[in-house]
C-alpha cells in the first residue's frame, strides 16, 4: 500500500496575508495549490488533470510546498 500525501502551495508566497486586508477590506492567508502526491507522482488541476514526478512543480515554480 502507497503512502497518500497532499502538497499545499501558497501562490502569493506570502503576499496574501500582508496585502489583502488593504485590499480586499479583509485578511486571507493565502491562495492555494493542491496537489495529491501517490506513487512517486503528483496529480494537480491545471487546465485539465496534470501529472507530474513528485517536486517537480514546487522546482519549476521555485514554489515549495507549506504543508
Amino acid at each position: 500500500m502507497s503512502q497518500v500525501q497532499l502538497a499545499v502551495y501558497d501562490l502569493t508566497r506570502g503576499l496574501a496575508r500582508s496585502m489583502s486586508g488593504a485590499i480586499l477590506g479583509q485578511q486571507i492567508d493565502g491562495i492555494w495549490h493542491t496537489g495529491i502526491v501517490v506513487f512517486g507522482y503528483e496529480y494537480y488541476f491545471g487546465g485539465g488533470i496534470q501529472k507530474s514526478p513528485w517536486g517537480a512543480f514546487a522546482q519549476s515554480n521555485q514554489l515549495p510546498p507549506v504543508q
